[in-house]
């Protein structure tokens, strides 16, 4: 008598939200086979998420940089804060990716299935069916991880998202001091305000090393080579810093949006992530609610 494999769950994109929920599945105990989609072959260190590490956070520990005062300042005036508890916390995406990709590797009912894009996917009578480009794959329920990218997100209404919160950032390292490594400037607006909301974001690891990353709010792109150089003379003007090194460099696009995004689209089809709600419209900030939500999801599969 031949055995029937169970149809297994399918976890569509393995960035952050995907890779989170695949080893939140895992950690809650689901024994059913996992299986991730994503069209990517490799993970680089290529973003940070930062937040204020209230305590409970799934991978607070990874973050290699704390600061227990902030900044917000304009060309009038520098307003600083300080979390008694609460310090603010940066992760790079290198040590959270080892950690999540290590864990589903070690994982005898998960599948990591790369270089595989997602263009679909639908629900019926038996589960659902995602198709992909390299053929269709069943399952008994999906979730989409893959944000903007992803087949929930293509369906949403024309105009739903109003502005985008693009940003370029550079991890530069000076010849002399320059920065106050026990401040984080989350906004500082000493910059042009012409092609709408504009700031520089500051993370100082050391005093001569620091994130510095130019965040416009708008409708508008702005080229890259444009925002390079918005950087170096915000530097220069800002921190009297003429000369430095550019360490790395990461860049992206968040949505800035006042439509809802609902978790869950239909009885075995729903949604984790960026596709799911989980950036604040009024910030940008999204891996404390991201977590949260892939836990509570994970507690409900295994329930």
């Amino acid at each position: 008598m031949s055995r029937t494999t169970p149809e297994p769950l399918i976890v569509l994109g393995a960035g952050c939200a995907g890779l989170s929920l695949a080893a939140a599945l895992l950690r809650a105990g689901v024994r059913d086979q996992i299986l991730v989609l994503d069209r990517r072959g490799d993970w680089p260190d290529d973003r940070t998420w930062c937040f204020w590490d209230t305590g409970g956070i799934p991978h607070a520990d990874l973050a290699r940089h704390a600061w227990p005062a902030w900044s917000v300042e304009t060309p009038a005036a520098r307003t600083v804060a300080r979390g008694r508890r609460h310090r603010y916390v940066h992760l790079r995406s290198r040590e959270l990716y080892d950690r999540l990709l290590a864990e589903l590797e070690a994982a005898p009912n998960c599948e990591l299935r790369t270089s595989v894009t997602v263009t679909g996917v639908r629900e019926d009578a038996r589960g659902v069916e995602v198709s992909t480009s390299a053929g269709s794959v069943r399952g008994r329920r999906a979730w989409d991880a893959m944000g903007g990218a992803g087949p929930l997100l293509r369906g949403r209404p024309d105009g739903a998202v109003e502005l985008r919160q693009a940003f370029l950032g550079q991890e530069v390292e000076t010849a002399t001091a320059a920065f106050d490594p026990g401040v984080a400037s989350l906004m500082d607006f000493r910059v042009s305000q012409e092609d709408g909301l504009h700031f520089v974001y500051v993370l100082p690891f050391s005093p001569t090393r620091a994130l510095v990353e130019d965040t416009h709010v708008g409708r508008r792109p702005v080229a890259p080579a444009v925002r390079r150089a918005t950087l170096r003379r915000y530097l220069g003007e800002c921190w009297g810093v003429d000369a430095f090194t550019v360490l790395g460099e990461e860049r992206g696009s968040l949505a800035m949006t006042s439509w809802s995004f609902p978790p869950v689209r239909s009885e075995r089809i729903a949604a984790v992530g960026a596709a799911a709600g989980a950036i604040r419209p009024s910030s940008g900030y999204a891996f404390v609610r991201l977590q949260r939500h892939v836990q509570a999801v994970a507690a409900a599969v295994a329930a």
